[in-house]
C-alpha cells in the first residue's frame, strides 16, 4: 500500500479496450486536472470505468505501476474516489450520513479521522448547511454536490469524476470547476468528464477528445481544441464570440 502512494498519482492505460466502443487507449496520466470532452455516445463513462476499477477492461490499466484489476477493492477504493454520473438516492438518508460512506474504504467514519475529513468536503462543496437535509428532499444540484462530497470524503490520490458539473447551476459550475483545480494543484489526479468545452478549457491543465471510442486529441486545451478537432469531432464552426465567449454554428448551417 505505501509504495502505491508515496508520491505523485500516475495512471497509465497501455491498448486497453472496455465495452463495445472504447479500444486501444495508451496514455499517461499525472497529478493535474483532465479534462474529458467528446460528443454523446463517444465512450468516454465506459472509458472513466474502466480507469476507476469498476468495469471490466481489455489491455492494461495501471495505478503506480500496479494493474488495478488486481488490487483489492478496498484498497483501490483508497486510491481511486469515483462520482459516477448517474447516482439514484432515494432511501431517506442524511446528507452527513451520505458523504459519510466515502469514509468506507477507511472504516473511520465514526472516529475524529473521517469525521473531520467529511466535514472538509462539505465545506469544500458548500453543503454543511445542507448537513441535516435528507438526500431524497434535495434538487438535482444539491444532490449531485453532496455526491461530489462524498466522492472527496474519500480523500484519494485520484478522482475520477463523470460529468460533475452537469446538474449544476452557472454559479456551481464555476466553483466546483474551481474546486477540481484546487484539487488538482494539491498534487493529486482528477479526470473528469466534462461538456461545456469553454469550462473545461479555461480549467484544465490538459483535454482528451474523444471520438468513437479512441482518442481524437490530447494536449493543452488551445492544441486539443483547435479548428480542426472542433469542426471533425464535433461538427461544429466558430463564427465568432461575444462576452459569453465563442459562438458556434453547425457545419451544415455554416
Amino acid at each position: 500500500m505505501n509504495s502505491l502512494i508515496s508520491g505523485s498519482p500516475v495512471m497509465e492505460t497501455r491498448n486497453a479496450s472496455a465495452g463495445a466502443i472504447v479500444r486501444d487507449i495508451s496514455l499517461v496520466l499525472e497529478s493535474g486536472l483532465v479534462g474529458l470532452v467528446g460528443p454523446n455516445g463517444s465512450g468516454k463513462t465506459t472509458l472513466l470505468r474502466a480507469l476507476a476499477g469498476v468495469a471490466p477492461h481489455g489491455g492494461q490499466i495501471l495505478f503506480n505501476s500496479e494493474p488495478v484489476n488486481v488490487l483489492h477493492p478496498l484498497q483501490r477504493a483508497r486510491l481511486i474516489a469515483y462520482l459516477p454520473q448517474i447516482v439514484s438516492v432515494s432511501w431517506p438518508v442524511s446528507s452527513t450520513d451520505l458523504v459519510m460512506l466515502g469514509r468506507l474504504p477507511h472504516g473511520d467514519g465514526e472516529r475524529a479521522t473521517g469525521r473531520e475529513a467529511v466535514r472538509q468536503a462539505m465545506t469544500a462543496t458548500g453543503i454543511m448547511h445542507l448537513a441535516n437535509r435528507q438526500v431524497d428532499t434535495l434538487s438535482g444540484g444539491e444532490r449531485a454536490r453532496v455526491l461530489l462530497a462524498r466522492a472527496l470524503a474519500v480523500e484519494a490520490p485520484v478522482l475520477i469524476a463523470d460529468e460533475p458539473i452537469a446538474a449544476l447551476d452557472p454559479r456551481y459550475q464555476i466553483e466546483t470547476m474551481q474546486l477540481l483545480r484546487d484539487i488538482s494543484d494539491s498534487g493529486k489526479l482528477v479526470v473528469a468528464a466534462i461538456h461545456d468545452l469553454a469550462l473545461a478549457a479555461r480549467y484544465c491543465d490538459r483535454l482528451l477528445v474523444m471520438n468513437s471510442g479512441t482518442i481524437a486529441a490530447d494536449g493543452t486545451p488551445d492544441d486539443a481544441l483547435n479548428d480542426e478537432c472542433i469542426e471533425t469531432v464535433f461538427g461544429l464552426r466558430q463564427s465568432g464570440s461575444d462576452r459569453f465567449g465563442p459562438v458556434w454554428e453547425h457545419m451544415d448551417s455554416a
